[in-house]
């Protein structure tokens, strides 16, 4: 919960590494393929994950890295301000360069994406 996020960013740290502390944070699975979902790494965003947290905030673990500030005050200040929706970056470079990856965009889009 937002609760549990200091307004000390120096305690950021321990905060996120802590986050088994509360016995009500019980550890889930979500197969995904069992749910109909493809194997996907952004099936870890989808809606039927239902969390149950008021916010849940990521980091991938090869970058790039942000500014505590950029991260934790200004990323949850964004999401504050658009809590029904999620908010952030998405920092890999994605080139639809092959075949395979214009066919995917294409049917993402229904073809309305060049």
């Amino acid at each position: 919960p937002l609760s549990v996020l200091s307004e000390d960013t120096k305690n950021n740290g321990k905060t996120l590494l802590d986050w088994n502390a509360d016995p009500k944070n019980k550890f889930r699975l979500f197969p995904s393929l069992e749910e109909g979902l493809g194997n996907n790494l952004l099936n870890r965003y989808h809606p039927k994950i239902e969390p149950k947290s008021e916010a849940v905030m990521y980091f991938d673990d090869d970058g790039p890295f942000f500014s505590d500030l950029a991260m934790s005050d200004a990323g949850m200040e964004l999401w504050r301000r658009n809590s029904d929706a999620q908010v952030g970056c998405f920092p890999r470079n994605v080139r639809m360069t092959s075949e395979r990856m214009r066919g995917a965009q294409w049917a993402a889009t229904d073809g309305s994406v060049t």
